[in-house]
């Protein structure tokens, strides 16, 4: 029985390494590229930019709180990764919720170019939006099973990407709106 425990725990540090560095900073930036060289080159830039700056804001919130980490507070929280940094607010939340939203505002403009395409179906919206909801889910029991963040350390990451992608949204309808 503790074979498959510890096969189980094997797995799981893996798996959540994986989910963690997929979507870390460097997972969004090749996203950007990408719906830059293949989509939308306004919004990739916008986007992008925004994403960039609310990374750089999350990094000031953590200089200033300078939070530690679960592991350097309690010894019997096991340190799964070599990180650097402080715990408040998480970047890794901060990375995937701009991430799903930007993807969610870029299926939004899709949809209204593409009245009757792929992007208009309820069940492909339905799908769409329960993976998204999944990552964010996924992401934040990783940086939790990792020993990097506090469940406080998640939602301050949450917070503080929501109000960067709705300054970004709303740089970005300007721009729009006067065609530049």
């Amino acid at each position: 029985k503790s074979y498959k425990c510890v096969m189980l725990a094997g797995f799981l540090d893996v798996f959540f390494k994986i989910v963690s560095h997929a979507f870390s900073w460097v997972g969004a930036i090749v996203i950007f590229v990408a719906i830059l060289i293949f989509i939308n080159k306004k919004f990739a830039l916008v986007y992008g930019v925004g994403f960039l700056f609310t990374i750089c804001i999350n990094f000031v919130i953590k200089t200033i709180i300078n939070r530690p980490r679960p592991f350097e507070v309690n010894s019997d929280i096991i340190n799964k990764l070599t990180t650097i940094g402080k715990s408040f607010p998480s970047g890794h939340m901060v990375s995937v919720t701009f991430i799903v939203m930007s993807l969610l505002a870029l299926i939004h403009i899709l949809k209204q170019k593409h009245n009757n395409g792929l992007f208009s179906k309820k069940w492909f919206n339905v799908l769409y939006y329960a993976f998204c909801c999944f990552c964010i889910i996924l992401v934040a029991i990783s940086r939790m099973y990792l020993g990097q963040h506090y469940v406080t350390d998640i939602i301050g990451g949450i917070v503080v990407a929501v109000l960067g992608f709705t300054i970004t949204t709303i740089v970005y309808k300007k721009l729009e709106k006067n065609k530049v």
